[in-house]
């Protein structure tokens, strides 16, 4: 267990405390508070291999905010180009994709899953 708090706590170091809020209007100052406690950290370990065992995500961690951001010193704002999409997710489920993507990410290079040019040359 305490792997999986060490892991966390990498994880949320790496998110600034100032985001934009998702749908969920969670900042990451608050999630990291919230994670202190270590049973709350432990539930959401539990919350997060539930979902993966039923093959099954819950319909609010699927919603996200889309904001269009115009880019700056364009002449002119007339064509799709000039502006900057970006989506706000909502910020406990980006912790666990983060979570699940270093595991994987991990275990592929443990086990030789991925060639020595993808991911820029990945050093073994």
């Amino acid at each position: 267990m305490l792997f999986l708090l060490l892991e966390m706590q990498k994880v949320l170091k790496a998110y600034s405390n100032v985001s934009a809020l998702g749908p969920d209007h969670i900042t990451w100052w608050y999630l990291k508070y919230i994670l202190f406690n270590n049973s709350c950290t432990v539930d959401i370990f539990f919350l997060a291999n539930a979902c993966l065992s039923l093959h099954h995500w819950p319909k609010h961690s699927k919603e996200l905010i889309s904001i269009i951001i115009p880019k700056p010193g364009k002449s002119a704002y007339d064509t799709p180009k000039t502006f900057r999409p970006i989506v706000l997710l909502n910020t406990l489920d980006k912790l666990i994709e983060k979570m699940i993507a270093r595991q994987l990410q991990f275990n592929a290079i443990k086990y030789g899953i991925l060639h020595p040019n993808q991911l820029e040359g990945v050093a073994q």
